[in-house]
Formats: structure tokens, C-alpha cells, sequence
């Protein structure tokens, strides 16, 4: 009985393959499925639920020293809502401001004023959004970040 030397390693698992019986087929495809799940066990489920048991700690952490942070009275809101109302009303100054300069520069004729409307309209939008985006609360305030320089 003659066999042939594989040429490559896959031709060499390929023809040790077919060699095993159908049983031990079954035995071995079950066992290396059992090895995968375990390392997608070990690699992937037990650093994410790691992470979600040391992520809710930390919220629980942060939680607490914002409480703590309130009692003391060293939270405070960056500019309160009458400062961010004004900050709104210039940005909406200000944005006719850059649509009359729209205007202006587009040298617009024939009483065409969607260039005027469009400048305004957007200008306004994203200065508003910059004058209302610091509503978030600062935990320790500015002056705790100016003495220790962080």
C-alpha cells in the first residue's frame, strides 16, 4: 500500500482528517468547539463584565462626590440661565450681523433675500449652540481648578 507525502500542512490535516473515523470526527469538532467558547468566555465575557462591575462602582464613586461636592456648596451651574438668555440674544445680533455682511458681500439684486435668510438662519443657529452649550454642571468649580492648575 503506497501513500503520498502531503505537500503543505493543510494537505497534511486534511488527509489525517479523512483518516479519523466518523466518531472521532464528532469527538474532536465537539471538543474544539468546547475550547472556542471558552476562550470567547475568557476573552471576551469576563474583561466585559469586569468592566461593567468596576463601571458601575466608579458611577457610584462619582455619584457620591457630586453629592458631596453640592453639600459643600462647590457645584455651581458655568453661567446661569439669565447670563445663557443674553449670550442667546447676541448670538442672534450677531448673526444679522454676518447675514447683512452675506448681503453685502453677495452684492444681492432684485430684492433676493434667501442669502440674507440662510446666513442668519445658520450663523444664529451656531452661535446659539455655542452661547447655550455650557449649562453643564461644573462640579468643583472654576476656582478649584485655578488653584491647583489642573
Amino acid at each position: 500500500m503506497a501513500t503520498t507525502l502531503p505537500s503543505n500542512r493543510r494537505d497534511a490535516l486534511a488527509q489525517w482528517w479523512q483518516l479519523r473515523t466518523r466518531s472521532e470526527r464528532t469527538l474532536l469538532a465537539t471538543a474544539a468547539g468546547i475550547v472556542a467558547l471558552a476562550l470567547a468566555w475568557l476573552v471576551v465575557w469576563q474583561p466585559l463584565a469586569q468592566d461593567t462591575d468596576r463601571l458601575g462602582r466608579q458611577i457610584e464613586n462619582d455619584r457620591a462626590t457630586l453629592a458631596d461636592a453640592r453639600r459643600r456648596g462647590l457645584s455651581r451651574r458655568r453661567f446661569s440661565p439669565t447670563v445663557v438668555a443674553a449670550l442667546t440674544v447676541a448670538a442672534v445680533g450677531a448673526g444679522a450681523g454676518v447675514a447683512l455682511a452675506a448681503l453685502v458681500g453677495l452684492r444681492v439684486k432684485n430684492g433676493d433675500l434667501r442669502a440674507f435668510g440662510a446666513a442668519w438662519l445658520f450663523s444664529t443657529l451656531v452661535l446659539g449652540a455655542i452661547g447655550g452649550r455650557t449649562l453643564k454642571e461644573d462640579p468643583l468649580g472654576a476656582r478649584h481648578r485655578d488653584r491647583t492648575g489642573s
